[in-house]
């Protein structure tokens, strides 16, 4: 999709909503009502429209005026960092390419879906992998899963500290 202007009113989050809203390149067929959008907090504005249209959101809490997270909150919002990791890496490498590293002029527009297809080409020929092993991915998530529902074990051990005083 795109190219899309890029400035301080059409940011991420108001291009993504244009797309779902006028179904561009029929993207309301892409997704799934048990899809879960992992999102960054540059998303924050879309998550009314999104659950309008039925999507599950999943994006790092906000402390909202608030000292300190909730026990849970913490897990979760690394659980979801770290899935949002490999699109972060995956655009760094492209912006280590000094073409997509700077401005691209409008003159180029019409043929930036070429040359991204040709740098990520060469990227997964030759670059180094964010995933070495693809298999391990389900590994992975069922640890990510697992810790995610991990009692901390700071907050244990002052639980039975306040046990034994009383």
């Amino acid at each position: 999709m795109g190219p899309f202007l890029s400035d301080y009113k059409n940011n991420d989050a108001s291009i993504f909503k244009h797309c779902v809203y006028n179904n561009e390149q029929d993207i309301l067929n892409w997704l799934h009502d048990d899809d879960v959008l992992i999102l960054d907090r540059g998303f924050r504005d879309t998550i009314r429209a999104m659950k309008q249209f039925g999507f599950q959101i999943a994006m790092p809490s906000f402390l909202n005026g608030r000292k300190q997270f909730s026990l849970e909150e913490p897990n979760l919002n690394r659980c979801i960092t770290k899935v949002r990791w490999i699109v972060e890496s995956v655009n760094a490498q492209l912006k280590k390419w000094k073409y997509f590293s700077q401005t691209i002029p409008n003159s180029s527009l019409c043929f930036l879906s070429n040359y991204i297809d040709i740098t990520c080409a060469l990227i997964n020929a030759y670059g180094s992998h964010c995933v070495q092993h693809i298999h391990s991915g389900t590994e992975m998530a069922t640890q990510m899963l697992q810790k995610c529902q991990t009692t901390n074990p700071v907050l244990l051990c002052l639980l039975q500290l306040l046990e034994t005083k009383l």
